[in-house]
């Protein structure tokens, strides 16, 4: 089931690896492929709080937002973490 989203929104997680150099999150709506870049954060966080999403700058509807960590040498984490949210008013 997904997360219903109003206003602002928290995440919490661990965003970090070895050779650490940044983590970003993105977005993009259910029905569409390409994903917008949404925040960058340039300290690693270990079960904390990785973000706050002001979700009133999208149109309320389902979104998939995902995590992305990268290294010092701009390698991706393997994994991405992907979570489906809907937006709501």
């Amino acid at each position: 089931m997904d997360a219903i989203l109003q206003r602002t929104a928290g995440f919490r997680g661990t965003a970090t690896r070895p050779g650490f150099a940044y983590y970003k999150f993105e977005f993009r709506p259910h029905d569409r492929a390409n994903w917008s870049f949404l925040a960058r954060f340039e300290q690693p966080v270990s079960d904390g709080v990785l973000m706050e999403w002001d979700t009133t700058t999208v149109p309320p509807g389902v979104y998939w937002l995902r995590l992305v960590v990268v290294d010092n040498t701009g390698n991706y984490w393997p994994d991405y973490a992907q979570v489906r949210v809907t937006v709501a008013r």
